[in-house]
């Protein structure tokens, strides 16, 4: 896994890149949604209900922000970016 942590403009930008399982195509629209899943299995085996990455979002855009992920598919990892704006100083 890989952080890195930018500044673009006037915010600053927060990637998480992994070489993880990845996320297929036709989840990636959903994968912020509240309780869901890509596999129900893994919850049986990770444990978890499909809340994280819906409180990521939320957190994130309560602070004026926005977040993003990105995957080329099953096996091949996803990047998980954040920007937020910088306070005015």
């Amino acid at each position: 896994m890989e952080v890195r942590l930018e500044k673009i403009e006037e915010e600053a930008q927060i990637q998480v890149i992994d070489t993880g399982k990845g996320i297929t195509p036709e989840f990636l629209p959903h994968v912020f949604e509240y309780f869901r899943q890509a596999d129900s299995k893994t919850t049986r085996v990770e444990g978890g209900i499909g809340l994280g990455l819906a409180i990521v979002r939320h957190f994130v855009e309560i602070h004026g922000g926005t977040v993003k992920a990105e995957s080329p598919g099953l096996g091949q990892g996803a990047t998980f970016t954040v920007r937020l704006p910088l306070a005015k100083t």
